[in-house]
């Protein structure tokens, strides 16, 4: 059996961009994908929409990971992968040592669920600590569960942008 070359880290991070861009833009518009370069690691960063696991399954097989939903972690397989290098395809193993995805909501998002969050809790989330209840819907949906402000907020905004009916 031939050893395959490695595909460097920076070749795959381009390669990727290129297809989440592709991805996102024929299903809901355009995301803003960042992806940076550390080394043998990749870290994928957007905002919005999708969501992490929608984005995990995205990425994995682009750089040699396989998603794990259970425990929320991505593990090198043996798969090749094939990414434009210097106007040619190649096929090779992923020089990565891991991957990181990181979502963030934009601030009007955040505003907006921030809002949410103290109609139904009756108090602001600055400084309070500890453990909230959940947070219930007229309709009786949980739009966040019993965790931090900082936890429920982010679930809010998540509700926000894909089911925004719920609220």
């Amino acid at each position: 059996m031939t050893d395959l070359p490695v595909v460097p880290a920076h070749d795959i991070a381009r390669h990727l961009k290129s297809r989440l861009d592709a991805h996102q833009s024929a299903r809901t518009g355009t995301t803003n994908w960042r992806i940076r370069v550390t080394g043998t690691w990749l870290t994928v960063l957007w905002t919005d929409t999708p969501t992490v696991e929608q984005a995990a399954q995205l990425v994995a097989p682009l750089t040699g990971h396989l998603w794990d939903e259970t425990t929320q972690t991505s593990s090198p397989t043996s798969e090749p992968v094939t990414a434009p290098v210097k106007g040619r395809e190649l096929t090779g193993m992923p020089g990565l040592d891991g991957i990181t995805l990181t979502r963030t909501f934009d601030e009007y998002t955040l505003r907006d669920a921030a809002r949410y969050w103290t109609e139904h809790q009756g108090r602001h989330p600055e400084g309070v600590t500890g453990t909230c209840p959940p947070v219930v819907t007229r309709w009786g949906h949980v739009a966040a569960t019993a965790g931090s402000a900082k936890e429920q907020i982010r679930q809010i905004a998540d509700h926000r942008v894909h089911t925004p009916w719920i609220l």
